[in-house]
């Protein structure tokens, strides 16, 4: 069987055509909100606006779990277990090299309830466009499922990277309470970073390590402690009906 390979430009644009097709899909979904109805209507350009929180009415925080090239395979699947036990779900933000090679695993993610969103990669132009563009065209062709949401690497906001997002028609979105996992040394000083900024509506940036793990075993019952559920970026920035 012969093997066809396409030009970075034509996966840009065809990756940019499948988000546009998703998000026009479910614009009835996120029209519910106010700024998400703003940025469909605006189109596709460097305007959109940045999402660093959901909707306070929904009584949710939502974990944005990064998902960087070198994360081990074992991890992400003991905190797939803890959101489990927990009735918790959460975005996972993953990267082209990861996206190419964890078929599987991303199965699982989508399984179990939880949304995956496209990771930013370092650079800048057309190259991250391009890593954007392939990230989102793996995840598509892993899950059948259009990524609708993009975090950018360390939480950068560069203009040029936010144009490019834009221009593939995904929703710029980036952590309000930063777990400080990536500098934590134990799992005690992400549990009382996120206890005292974690509010309804927070947007949580966490990464899956051993210490992040068994901090979310004491967090999720905690929060849920306060009345805060656990729930996907795109169901935050949508507000529930109330019962």
């Amino acid at each position: 069987m012969r093997t066809f390979f396409l030009p970075r430009r034509w996966l840009v644009r065809l990756s940019a055509l499948a988000v546009v097709l998703m998000i026009l899909a479910t614009a009835q979904l996120l029209g519910q909100n106010e700024q998400v109805s703003e940025w469909v209507s605006a189109g596709l350009d460097g305007g959109a606006p940045v999402f660093s929180s959901g909707e306070a009415e929904n009584g949710a925080v939502s974990w944005l779990v990064q998902v960087p090239a070198e994360a081990d395979e074992q991890i992400l699947r003991q905190m797939l277990s803890v959101l489990a036990e927990n009735h918790a779900k959460a975005t996972f933000f993953i990267g082209r090299e990861f996206a190419a090679r964890q078929n599987e695993l991303l199965l699982s993610l989508q399984a179990g309830g939880h949304q995956l969103g496209v990771l930013g990669a370092s650079g800048d132009g057309d190259d991250v466009k391009a890593d954007m563009a392939e990230a989102a065209a793996l995840l598509t062709e892993a899950t059948g499922e259009v990524p609708l949401l993009f975090l950018p690497e360390n939480g950068v906001a560069a203009d040029d990277v936010r144009k490019a997002a834009a221009e593939l028609g995904l929703i710029f979105v980036l952590g309000g309470v930063d777990s400080g996992d990536w500098q934590a040394e134990k799992a005690e000083e992400i549990i009382a970073e996120v206890l005292q900024q974690a509010e309804a509506g927070s947007f949580v940036t966490i990464s899956p390590t051993e210490i992040s793990v068994a901090a979310l075993k004491v967090l999720l019952p905690e929060l849920a402690a306060k009345g805060l559920s656990c729930c996907t970026v795109a169901e935050n920035l949508t507000r529930q009906k109330s019962e």
